[in-house]
Order: structure tokens, then sequence, then C-alpha cells
């Protein structure tokens, strides 16, 4: 039915007209996950992370779907749900539109393999001006996270470099 919603309004409406099966999607969530988590390489300490924050999952999917329109804006969420993108709901590079951007700029894109930091140290002093980090740095002990970021900061260009990092931490 999210699939077929055509605003965020009806969206929130449908998720109203059915208040215990959003709660008991939660809980279904919220207790399968120490079990399906490790075999996607999720590890202990972000798990644990998890077991700490009561009642995540529940606040989590509020903001999901009450706060995303799943069928239009939010690609990240209608791959988990449906297992496919549509035209309207899918990541800007696969979009017809950008296919001529991402042609003329294929060259500058290098593929590297090691640990991060490892990755970064090759490169030049103040070379980046934008880091994105998601959330591997849950998974690291604190003297690993330190070397990291001692790394990154001096790769960022000063005054103009800027990182995103994201955590399920607090």
């Amino acid at each position: 039915a999210l699939q077929t919603a055509q605003s965020l309004d009806a969206q929130r409406a449908l998720c109203d007209k059915y208040p215990r099966e959003m709660a008991r999607f939660a809980r279904l969530l919220q207790a399968g996950l120490p079990l399906i988590c490790p075999f996607a390489g999720v590890p202990a300490s972000q798990l644990e992370l998890l077991a700490k924050a009561d009642g995540w999952m529940a606040r989590m999917l509020q903001r999901v779907f009450r706060g995303t329109f799943i069928a239009r804006d939010n690609y990240f969420w209608y791959g988990y749900l449906y297992g496919r993108y549509t035209r309207e709901c899918c990541p800007r590079y696969l979009r017809p539109e950008h296919f001529a951007t991402l042609r003329a700029h294929a060259d500058r894109v290098s593929v590297r393999t090691g640990l991060l930091h490892e990755v970064a140290e090759s490169f030049p002093d103040r070379y980046f001006t934008c880091m994105v980090l998601l959330d591997h740095m849950d998974w690291l002990t604190e003297e690993q996270v330190v070397e990291e970021w001692s790394t990154f900061c001096a790769k960022l260009e000063p005054g103009r470099g800027r990182g995103l990092w994201r955590s399920f931490a607090d």
C-alpha cells in the first residue's frame, strides 16, 4: 500500500490506519536484527549499541514512515521494502537525466582497496574538500578511531574541508 500512496499525507494516513501493525513491524525488526545482522557483517560492538538503545526501532520507523515519502523520495527504504527501485524512486545516478554527467566524469573515478585511513594516506595532505564517513567507526576500537581521524584531518583542506560522519552511537 505504501507503493501506491500519492502523497506523504496519504502515507501517514496509512500508518495511522494500522498502528498495531506498525508497532508489530517495529518489534519484529528489533527482535530480528541480532539474528540477521551478523550475516550482513555487522559486528558485535555495533549490535551492543542496538541493545542499549531501547525503543530506537519504533522511533526510527516513525521518522521514516511519517517523515519521508517512501514511494517518491526515500529510495533507501523503498529498496528494503520492495527489493527494487522505480524510475521515480531511485538514486540520482540511476536516472537517465544524469547519465551524461556520469559518463563525462567516469575518468575521475579510481578504485582503491585497503583500510580507509591507509588509502587516505596515499593522497597528499589537504587533498580532500569533503569526506563522507558512514558508521564504520562504530566497529573500530578507540585507538583506531583516533588513528583514522588524525589521518583525515591532515588530508582535509583547511577552511574548506568538511567531514560528514554518521554513527549509530550517541
